[in-house]
């Protein structure tokens, strides 16, 4: 549910005005502050945004304007590095923050499909690293939403030359429904205990049946999509959120599992980081 008592914020390196706009429908929006300028605004104590003091800051990035600038890969990528290494140290512990991750607008795109893809990915990854090292930082699918509302109708070319905005007036309201709904998922009443099954839920596979080498879990290929999803579970876990698994597989099957993939960095949780470890066999339940 939606609150105007729930104060937030949008940066963004490009006008990020008509969102902001869509948003003081629902709830109490910092005034614009501008745009491009997102690490002086979160370093000086005294700007607006400081002194407002909002509880969520949402930082959505337009990929193309950051990297407009390189024309070497590497260039791009030491670019994408140099934010990274920005956020890393401009980011005070008193707010919390959604970064979104990026994708490429085609038809302006000097780049190829497959570099694009490239440097989606290598943002994701270093995005990644700073979710794992930060409690208060979190992922905006800004990607998601332009996959969904279809890249030909999020962004309109014209409406980047008449006021700096990349996106056309739906796909701005979409990205305004996508932010409020980031921000109702993430201020309801918490849950106390999360608790999980394992198999195809923290990890790819069933470990039963497959064995510990034919389980996905990792930062490649489909192993990468549990590995986030342990991410996000992770982060409940540091807000309070108890976590118990109750599976058909063996105990001792799950722990040395863990065991395992933890040393090799493949899973974020250890065995007594889990309240409690339960072999349980369901019937599947029947409707009449």
């Amino acid at each position: 549910m939606s609150d105007l008592k729930t104060k937030i914020a949008v940066l963004s390196n490009v006008n990020a005005d008509f969102i902001a706009r869509q948003l003081k429908k629902d709830f109490a929006v910092c005034p614009s502050i501008g745009y491009g300028d997102i690490w002086g605004h979160l370093l000086n104590t005294n700007s607006t945004l400081h002194q407002f003091e909002p509880k969520l800051i949402f930082i959505l990035i337009d990929i193309n304007r950051l990297l407009e600038s390189a024309f070497e890969p590497k260039d791009r990528k030491a670019i994408i590095d140099d934010w990274f290494g920005m956020a890393e140290s401009a980011t005070p512990t008193a707010f919390e923050y959604f970064i979104s991750d990026v994708v490429f607008d085609g038809d302006i795109s000097d780049l190829d499909e497959f570099d694009n893809d490239v440097l989606e990915n290598y943002w994701l990854e270093r995005l990644g690293e700073l979710l794992g090292r930060h409690a208060n930082i979190h992922r905006f699918s800004l990607k998601k939403i332009v996959t969904e509302f279809g890249a030909k109708n999020m962004f309109d070319a014209k409406m980047w030359y008449m006021g700096k905005l990349p996106f056309s007036h739906n796909g701005n309201v979409q990205l305004a429904a996508g932010i409020k709904n980031a921000i109702d998922c993430f201020t309801r009443v918490p849950k106390k205990v999360l608790v999980l099954d394992l198999d195809n839920k923290l990890w790819g596979g069933v470990l039963g049946e497959d064995g510990i080498e034919g389980i996905a879990l990792g930062d490649d290929g489909v192993g990468a999509i549990y590995k986030d999803a342990q991410r996000l579970i992770k982060k409940m876990q540091q807000r309070g959120v108890m976590l118990a698994v109750s599976s058909k597989n063996n105990r001792s099957d799950v722990e040395e599992l863990i065991r395992i993939c933890c040393s090799a960095r493949k899973i974020l949780f250890r065995s007594k980081s889990i309240g409690e470890i339960r072999s349980t066999t369901f019937r599947k339940w029947r409707g009449s």
